[in-house]
């Protein structure tokens, strides 16, 4: 049973965070107004990582993919931007989001992040908030499928304490947190 959903921005929820290199960067729940931001980090992401996300490339994107991509209810769906100040400007870098699956207890997770903040520690934080903001919404376990290729993100799911299970085309992998 999924909890009552109430769309009020969770302001709580925003924290700086600091990465392995010693930067700062700001994690905050994401926004509908976010979606011309959210566009234009879609548009900085190499081929590569853009596959490796969503496991095949996807046609170019415009405002009312962007748009969908930034409407979560904040209980059965939560996403988490990262930004940094770039040229003295707020720039989204990172996106790691959850869904609810059919049935309760289990999200499926999912991150992106631009390619020169890639290997600084940003998923592992981002699993760490989407797993409190989980608990918090009844969520007990995180799936994700992962591209054998995708060996950093592998890495990561590893040393958090995943379980993995792999076919040949894809990692299953599934976290169940306290």
């Amino acid at each position: 049973m999924s909890p009552e959903i109430d769309v009020t921005y969770p302001a709580q929820y925003e924290t700086n965070v600091i990465l392995k290199d010693g930067s700062a960067i700001l994690f905050r729940p994401i926004k509908k107004t976010d979606a011309e931001d959210w566009l234009d980090f879609y548009r900085r992401l190499s081929k590569k990582t853009v596959y490796l996300r969503f496991q095949y490339n996807p046609p170019d994107m415009d405002i009312e993919d962007a748009l969908r991509f930034c409407t979560v209810d904040y209980v059965n769906s939560f996403a988490f931007v990262a930004e940094a100040i770039v040229a003295q400007r707020k720039r989204i870098v990172a996106v790691g989001r959850y869904s609810r699956l059919p049935g309760g207890d289990t999200a499926e997770i999912a991150f992106i992040i631009e390619d020169k903040y890639q290997v600084k520690g940003i998923s592992t934080k981002l699993i760490e908030w989407l797993a409190t903001v989980g608990r918090n919404n009844e969520i007990s376990t995180f799936e994700a499928f992962v591209l054998p290729e995708n060996k950093s993100m592998l890495e990561v799911f590893q040393d958090y304490g995943f379980h993995m299970k792999r076919t040949l085309k894809k990692a299953f992998i599934i976290l169940h947190f306290p």
